[in-house]
């Protein structure tokens, strides 16, 4: 009988190969057992139905006893496995994840309200620049108009090449000029450079002045101001030539004598002698004239030669620079809130996106954990069963009269006796917030689950080892 027991047991669980002590119950007489069991199988053989009441009993008493004794392991077992986890669980400290919506709203809310603000202070310069602009539009459509001006204005973008121009000729014709004067100077070139200075500096202002009015009026449409452009700049040509010529006689009598050269100028004059008496007086004459020209070429067309028209261009084209610079600041303002709302955004999606891969892993180790301890629950309770069906079938083997009322009551171990230990061993509602955490109390929860179902395994084990119980002859 003690041999069929072994074998199913080994068939069920598979020796691990160490045992941990006895059973825990009151020990049994093993003598007692063997003789019990040898005079029920000799009445087995000998056909004997009703066995000695004392026996019956005494067989009973033992298997109610090994029963007890799974029985008791199973439920120690599963108290203390509930016991461990729920206190692994409170350890862990496992909180609900938060979001923070409302840092996240407010970062919204925020930009919006920035932006707001920006687009309010900016509205009154903008509005002011734009009626601006619209004014002086009208003011150059209706100079245009009256004028009869198809074409654009024409004008250099920078009016600091022009002054840049106009130093340059005043400089060099000083040098050049006062080599010329050098000669009738006491102080030599010195003294020459002084009085080439102001003949230049009255020439190309002189130039630049005729340039400026009475030159841009020869293409008015009114007849009047053209006439008086074409005569007065005409009149400046004219008597640009006569005092050159008179120069160039000046500059023959300073190289004679300094102190009478002006009384000889004009006495030349007089006389009707205008022709210059060296090649130094022609080169003085016509170098002269030359940057006078260039002077005026270059101040003609530093602006349109139409006048007025590039000065009230020019006006339209400031406001229109002024609008698009406050629209590019508004613009500069508005992607900057824009950048740094963007910049939280994105900072709460990686959290929200750190924090659903988290609650993903720990719903599914959740789920490890749960199904490790409904299964190992199921294996408890196949193992008390088996036990509990092994022992039957050795008292029906061993028994020829009808088992008491006792072993009749017995039932299959209840798994749903221990359902509110296993509600109560439940992870929290809340997930952890750190997944590292929520690892490590898996861990440590299944290594307990592991070491709990081990020994049970051994105690059964040698509660039903043969060198408890001897051997059947």
């Amino acid at each position: 009988m003690l041999g069929t027991i072994k074998k199913l047991w080994k068939r069920i669980f598979p020796p691990l190969g160490v045992s941990h002590g006895s059973a825990p119950f009151p020990d049994i007489d093993k003598d007692s057992l063997r003789r019990e069991l040898e005079v029920v199988e000799k009445a087995k053989e000998e056909g004997v139905k009703n066995l000695p009441d004392s026996h019956s009993v005494r067989a009973a008493s033992y298997e109610q006893t090994i029963v007890q004794g799974i029985s008791k392991i199973a439920s120690d077992t599963s108290q203390k496995l509930t016991a461990v986890l729920k206190s692994h669980a409170q350890t862990a400290q496992l909180t609900p994840v938060q979001f923070d919506r409302i840092a996240l709203k407010n970062a919204v809310v925020s930009y919006k309200t920035d932006v707001e603000g920006i687009l309010v202070g900016a509205t009154p310069e903008i509005n002011a620049s734009m009626r601006r602009l619209a004014q002086r539009e009208t003011e150059l459509s209706r100079f245009r108009k009256t004028h009869g001006l198809r074409r654009h204005a024409e004008y250099p973008d920078s009016s600091l090449l022009t002054w840049a121009v106009l130093a340059a000729i005043m400089v060099l014709e000083s040098l050049l000029n006062g080599y010329f004067f050098a000669q009738g100077s006491a102080s030599g070139m010195l003294g020459g450079f002084g009085q080439a200075a102001m003949i230049s500096l009255v020439n190309v202002l002189l130039a630049a002045a005729v340039a400026l009015l009475p030159a841009r009026l020869i293409p008015h449409k009114n007849i009047i101001l053209k006439l008086v452009g074409v005569l007065v700049t005409a009149a400046y040509f004219v008597v640009l030539v006569v005092v050159l010529l008179f120069l160039t006689q000046y500059r023959d009598a300073f190289t004679a004598d300094p102190d009478k050269a002006l009384q000889v100028a004009f006495q030349n004059i007089e006389a009707g002698n205008w022709k210059p008496s060296d090649i130094n007086s022609y080169l003085f004459f016509a170098l002269t004239l030359l940057f006078a020209i260039g002077a005026f070429v270059k101040v003609l067309y530093s602006d349109d030669r139409y006048l007025g028209y590039g000065r009230m261009t020019r006006k339209v084209v400031a406001a229109e620079e002024l609008i698009a610079g406050y629209q590019d600041d508004l613009s500069s303002a508005i992607q900057r809130e824009k950048d740094l709302c963007r910049e939280k955004i994105e900072e709460f999606g990686e959290k929200i996106e750190f924090n659903v891969n988290s609650i993903h892993d720990a719903v599914k180790s959740h789920n490890r954990l749960l199904s490790h301890w409904e299964n190992f629950g199921q294996h408890l309770v196949a193992c008390h069963d088996a036990l509990v069906a092994d022992y039957r079938i050795a008292n029906r083997n061993a028994r020829s009269d009808t088992p008491p009322d006792w072993f009749k009551e017995i039932t299959p171990f209840d798994m749903a006796a221990y359902q509110p230990q296993v509600q109560e061993c439940s992870l929290p509602d809340g997930l952890p917030e750190h997944l590292e955490e929520y690892k490590d109390f898996e861990a440590r929860a299944i290594e307990v689950l592991s070491k709990t179902h081990n020994n049970m395994i051994e105690e059964m084990h040698a509660l039903l080892s043969l060198d408890n119980y001897g051997k059947v002859s």
